[in-house]
């Protein structure tokens, strides 16, 4: 019961830190974009995962630095879980509202780049073994969904207007 206590009392801790701190942090992603003169989403595709996932970055590298098979595998599982239910919540809740607020479809862009993404890390994954040049691999693919939202946007009609505000 003293662990039960102890996780309940945590998890109460941090959905009162999520809710306190997430609306700050979507002002200030949308401020970073007005200032720099970028699109408020790509501010956020950049720093948003490191402000949400630093706990499981900060595991994974600890694990990682072990260097070890086992410890190399707790690593790997850690990161390729946290993006699987970060992008399953992500797409759920941006489905939910699409349909509960009744809004105009134009994510068609953000949604290929997502599926794009969770296909080649899991391709990836099953890989029998994992190698540095593999992890260089798919550290690139980062970029790679950055250029290709604004590719995918740019072929879309949007032009640059998503990742440029007037």
């Amino acid at each position: 019961t003293k662990l039960l206590l102890r996780s309940t009392w945590q998890m109460l801790l941090g959905v009162v830190l999520v809710v306190v701190f997430s609306d700050p942090a979507v002002v200030l992603f949308g401020e970073l974009g007005v200032r720099m003169g970028v699109s408020g989403f790509y501010v956020a595709f950049v720093l948003a995962p490191f402000a949400s996932n630093g706990t499981e970055l900060f595991a994974a590298y600890s694990y990682g630095a072990k260097k070890t098979s086992e410890t190399v595998t707790i690593a790997l599982s850690t990161l390729i879980g946290s993006c699987v239910v970060n992008n399953t919540y992500v797409m759920g809740v941006l489905y939910f509202m699409v349909w509960y607020r009744q809004l105009v479809w134009t994510f068609t862009a953000e949604t290929i780049m997502l599926l794009f993404i969770q296909f080649a890390v899991g391709a990836i994954a099953l890989r029998p073994t994992q190698s540095v040049f593999m992890g260089y691999v798919t550290f690139s693919l980062w970029f790679v969904t950055l250029f290709m939202a604004v590719g995918l946007k740019s072929e879309m009609g949007q032009g640059l207007l998503g990742l440029l505000e007037d």
